[in-house]
């Protein structure tokens, strides 16, 4: 969980405070992919490693089980499942941008600046059909 303090972004793994996030390599590395980003100084974020949706996933669906929650009888939370798996799974450029453009705004916000003038100059310039 990432938690705002006196303006700096410090993160917890696993409930141990790993630091300043503009400091830690994991992060740098593309480790763990920011899921929702709300930048307050009461907000959290909830990173995943997307080699992990589907370990969770599961792990999940057996909690769930062991409460009687069972997919026939709650088709749609299941399905809703299914596409966060499916949408942290699936490598495109678009979710790859996505995990560039968080990296860069916790790690250098001039960085962060600079792509989202590539991003807007390049959808400018981009043909109207």
């Amino acid at each position: 969980m990432f938690n705002m303090f006196d303006g700096e972004i410090s993160f917890l793994i696993d409930g141990k405070n790993c630091g300043v996030a503009s400091k830690d390599k994991r992060l740098k590395q593309g480790k763990y992919y920011a899921a929702i980003l709300l930048l307050g100084k009461k907000d959290r974020v909830t990173l995943t490693n997307p080699r992990k949706v589907m370990e969770s996933q599961l792990g999940y669906e057996l909690l769930l089980a062991k409460l009687n929650i069972v997919p026939a009888d709650h088709e749609r939370f299941f399905h809703l499942l299914e596409m966060i798996q499916e949408y942290f799974m699936d490598e495109t450029q678009d979710k790859h941008m996505h995990r560039l453009i968080i990296c860069s705004y916790l790690n250098n916000y001039g960085a962060f600046e600079q792509m989202c003038n590539v991003i807007k100059s390049k959808e400018e310039e981009a043909p109207v059909q």
